[in-house]
């Protein structure tokens, strides 16, 4: 009775979680990209307008301070 009691302790949340983490991988959706934002030549100022609304206030500057880059 002891045993089965711990047993369903560690199994129910266990069983939980991995059904959850199931549900979320096939139910998420990539972002979608913002290519069109940059252009050939670099960023123009609307262009860096759109990336700044995009991204919460997040420049481009603060991008490759990060290590993120395009």
């Amino acid at each position: 009775m002891i045993a089965s009691r711990t047993a369903s302790f560690l199994v129910v949340p266990v069983t939980t979680a991995a059904g959850y983490a199931t549900y979320v991988r096939t139910t998420a959706q990539p972002t979608p990209a913002y290519s069109h934002i940059m252009t050939q030549q670099g960023t123009d100022s609307q262009g860096r307008k759109e990336w700044h609304k995009v991204n919460n206030g997040i420049g481009l500057v603060d991008v490759g301070r990060s290590g993120g880059g395009l």
